[in-house]
């Protein structure tokens, strides 16, 4: 008797361990490659529609040689918009955010400086991809706007901006931001709508 309850708990020991639950699957990333004309030494940060757990942006890559790379969750991608932290501060209140469609501007156009400083609204809103592999390429240029440096005795009236778009502009979705000179500046979460 003892022998057959022994089989039986073997058995049911057995049958326990071949039932467990699956691993638990790897969510599916991109490996996005910024180049970026303009801006050697720039810290570019992704805002995910899932912000990080600071409420932050979830990830940053710093431009060398024109270069940055990082990896974002595949599902994640549409609806990111990416903020562009030049080497010097340039003493505005706001950040700027890479502009990925000029409102009026289709998708596939090749926007320069002088034509992206006339549009006056602009997305920083990706459409994403499903790829493992992306390429965007980014201009960055420089605007001249108001300064504000609250710490800084007699501040100058006037610094220059970042100016950061897409070449060639690519889909992108709600909100279009109100512009200045072409270049897209926010003071809070960027919030995109598919």
């Amino acid at each position: 008797m003892k022998r057959a309850i022994a089989v039986v708990s073997s058995l049911l020991v057995a049958v326990s361990v071949s039932v467990a639950a699956p691993p638990a699957m790897a969510e599916d990333m991109t490996t996005l490659t910024l180049k970026v004309t303009g801006c050697d030494g720039c810290t570019i940060s992704a805002w995910t529609p899932t912000l990080s757990p600071d409420g932050g942006p979830t990830v940053k890559a710093k431009v060398k040689d024109g270069i940055a790379t990082m990896q974002i969750p595949t599902s994640q991608t549409t609806g990111t918009s990416f903020q562009i932290d030049p080497v010097q501060d340039p003493n505005m209140d706001a950040v700027t955010l890479i502009v990925f469609q000029y409102k009026g501007a289709e998708p596939g156009v090749r926007v320069t400086k002088a034509q992206a400083k006339t549009y006056r609204k602009g997305s920083a809103c990706w459409a994403g991809t499903t790829e493992t592999t992306a390429q965007v390429r980014v201009k960055v240029r420089k605007v001249w706007g108001p300064a504000f440096a609250p710490t800084v005795k007699n501040p100058a009236k006037r610094t220059l901006q970042p100016l950061a778009w897409v070449v060639p502009t690519q889909q992108s979705a709600a909100p279009y931001w109100p512009l200045f000179k072409g270049a897209l500046q926010a003071q809070d979460n960027p919030v995109c709508r598919f």
